[in-house]
């Protein structure tokens, strides 16, 4: 969405499965932006939580914005580039209510096209011939990147080994680029967790179904 007098973005808005995510400034034109919503139709609306207020919707979850502020520490051990099928059988060992993996062809299809063009990241801990943990980021561009699948499988949880994976992450996006370094917390645990290496609340997001 473009001001008509300067041309200049308000708003931006990307779907992808069913899902819209939303950024808007504060001098977006929300009635605008919830017309067109309305027209092309969404499962539900990934927006921060003052989008939400004003397009007068409700969230039916919210939950903390987190910012990486903070020096890289040494890199683990163990760490490596992991095949997405290994990816996915850690994920898949930690599917709860709170973290829903979806269906393996789709994820494979799109995170591996993601990696492929630098749109992704992804990183294993590996015990002898396993990979035990993972992190990935879900989206990346030059200058920013969201973490969106941390994992440990549950034998070797509270060992240190998410810090260790999320870490070497943090090694590998810094590498190719200064990057704002972002995570959606969906728990106040998960936030406790990052806040231990450095993230700090940067804002709320929300999540709306009724559109």
């Amino acid at each position: 969405q473009k001001q008509e007098q300067t041309a200049k973005p308000t708003a931006y808005l990307s779907k992808m499965d069913g899902v819209i995510t939303l950024f808007a400034h504060e001098n977006a034109n929300f009635d605008e932006l919830c017309m067109f919503i309305k027209m092309i139709g969404a499962s539900c609306i990934m927006c921060h939580a003052s989008c939400a207020e004003q397009l007068h919707i409700t969230p039916a979850r919210t939950g903390t914005i987190m910012k990486w502020n903070a020096h890289l520490l040494e890199q683990a051990n163990g760490t490596v580039c992991p095949d997405l099928h290994q990816v996915y059988s850690v994920l898949q060992a930690c599917n709860s209510k709170a973290f829903q993996v979806p269906e393996f062809e789709p994820f494979y299809l799109d995170m591996s096209h993601r990696i492929r063009h630098g749109g992704a990241t992804a990183v294993g801990y590996r015990k002898e011939d396993t990979v035990i943990a993972c992190a990935l980021t879900v989206a990346e561009t030059e200058h920013a990147a969201i973490i969106g699948a941390v994992a440990v499988l549950p034998e070797y949880q509270r060992q240190g080994i998410g810090t260790s994976v999320v870490q070497s992450l943090l090694h590998r996006c810094m590498a190719k680029h200064q990057k704002h370094i972002y995570v959606y917390c969906n728990s106040k645990e998960n936030a406790l967790f990052y806040r231990t290496m450095g993230f700090t609340d940067s804002g709320v997001w929300a999540e709306l179904e009724q559109i």
